[in-house]
């Protein structure tokens, strides 16, 4: 879910290079930012220039001219799937996937989530009990995509009780460091949290209080060229330039910290959960 950006361009200039530019299919490059961009002959922007402050097709330019902004319609980066979990077809410690070629598995009884009926009316939820349920998958295709960092993930959720825990994790053995979490924290906020290797960690988070208890929560983490943004209900929460990423990731978890060694088990339901690769 791409903010709209006020602008396309073909050639991306070295000055913007802290600004996230994704390129297409067509060859284009689209800006993706909450900031809007003016164009500067009506068809590119070639040297896009910040909107220090727009009222409907008129902006005031860094100088404080007054000017007029055509706005064009944003395009959306390619991606391909990488998995989508079936959620309806679970069985005992048997998840399917609708994508990718593995399936997420829970081998011990006492840890595998349930299938409760209309948890999202109409829909079905996999509920993990906050104490040891977990789905893993070593799908090397996942892995891939999410150590290089250009990737889509979407997840809708009811947490049953606020707490430190983990929707969704791809990591290592370690408890410190290589690790990609969305998780929740116990100040109700949403968290995508990056450990790298040397390590450099990159957080980005919705504020404090803006997940509650019971309430379904759809949430949106992409992530190209080094520039990640968390979105909540549709609503940007929070883009920045993420550091180094994760190395010698070895396991894709749902509802646990990497492994079950690590803690930080899900209390709660999901409805859906799928990533896609960016192009």
């Amino acid at each position: 879910m791409p903010v709209e950006p006020f602008g396309v361009t073909t050639t991306v200039p070295s000055r913007v290079d802290p600004l996230p530019v994704r390129e297409t299919a067509d060859g284009a490059a689209v800006f993706l930012t909450a900031a809007p961009y003016l164009l500067t002959d009506g068809k590119s922007l070639v040297a896009p220039t910040p909107i220090v402050q727009a009222t409907g097709d008129t902006y005031l330019d860094k100088g404080g001219k007054l000017r007029s902004v055509k706005k064009v319609k944003g395009l959306v980066p390619p991606s391909t799937p990488l998995f989508k979990a079936n959620i309806p077809a679970y069985t005992a410690g048997n998840l399917p996937d609708l994508v990718a070629s593995t399936p997420w598995t829970q081998g011990v009884v006492a840890d595998q989530p349930v299938l409760t009926p209309n948890a999202f009316p109409p829909d079905p939820g996999l509920t993990f009990d906050g104490v040891s349920d977990y789905l893993l998958n070593d799908n090397a295709a996942i892995i891939a995509a999410f150590q290089a960092g250009n990737y889509n993930l979407d997840v809708v959720f009811i947490v049953m009780a606020l707490a430190d825990v983990q929707i969704f994790s791809v990591g290592g053995i370690s408890n410190s460091v290589n690790a990609i979490q969305l998780r929740l924290t116990i100040n109700g906020a949403l968290r995508i949290e990056l450990q790298g290797p040397t390590p450099v960690n990159t957080t980005i988070a919705t504020p404090n209080g803006s997940i509650v208890p019971g309430v379904a929560y759809t949430a949106h983490y992409d992530q190209f060229n080094g520039w990640g943004r968390l979105f909540l209900n549709g609503g940007l929460a929070q883009e920045r330039a993420v550091g180094e990423m994760p190395a010698s990731l070895t396991k894709v978890s749902i509802g646990v910290r990497r492994r079950a060694s690590n803690g930080l088990f899900f209390n709660g339901h999901l409805r859906s959960i799928e990533a896609s690769r960016i192009l």
